[in-house]
């Protein structure tokens, strides 16, 4: 959520990290709907952070930044 400064502030550290070009970052408030993707809506995604899968599951909260960490050294 790029309108939020603590989220923005977070993702931005993830994006400095080696291994972040590899991940694909949507900013939920500026994006357009079909950036977000199939079964996400805006207010959800402003809500909590969600990551989507390569294989297009989404997983939320918690579990989506165990998926960010995963992806970083």
């Amino acid at each position: 959520d790029g309108g939020c400064p603590l989220c923005r502030a977070e993702i931005a550290t993830y994006r400095r990290t080696e291994g972040a070009e590899s991940l694909q970052w949507v900013d939920a408030h500026a994006c357009g709907a079909a950036d977000l993707g199939p079964g996400l809506e805006r207010p959800d995604a402003l809500a909590r952070l969600h990551v989507r899968r390569a294989d297009g599951t989404l997983v939320q909260g918690a579990r989506a930044f165990v998926e960010i960490w995963s992806a970083l050294p």
